[in-house]
């Protein structure tokens, strides 16, 4: 979740920073911070950030999961982005087997 919150940190956007240090906090599985920054970003792009920040821990998951189910026409470029956003962090990340 690095580049959230350099790009945070860059625009001076500390509100939003720590929003989501909050959430990233909760996820506890390499694959759930990865679908998260994929939710970010999506939202990001669509002006709809508040909808994923306004969630609880709770709600989090069900909302990562809906997410991407009903915004796909972004899902291919933000995937692209984000395998290189985290190629740096592959080594200690492995991948997960389904």
């Amino acid at each position: 979740m690095n580049w959230l919150d350099d790009e945070c940190r860059r625009l001076g956007l500390t509100a939003l920073q720590r929003r989501f240090a909050q959430l990233s906090a909760t996820l506890t599985e390499a694959s759930e911070r990865e679908r998260f920054a994929l939710v970010c970003f999506h939202a990001l792009l669509r002006g709809d950030i508040d909808t994923v920040l306004g969630q609880s821990a709770v709600t989090l998951s069900v909302l990562m999961s809906s997410y991407l189910v009903h915004h796909p026409a972004l899902q291919d470029p933000v995937e692209e982005y984000l395998f290189f956003a985290f190629y740096s962090t592959w080594l200690s990340y492995p991948p997960v087997r389904g």
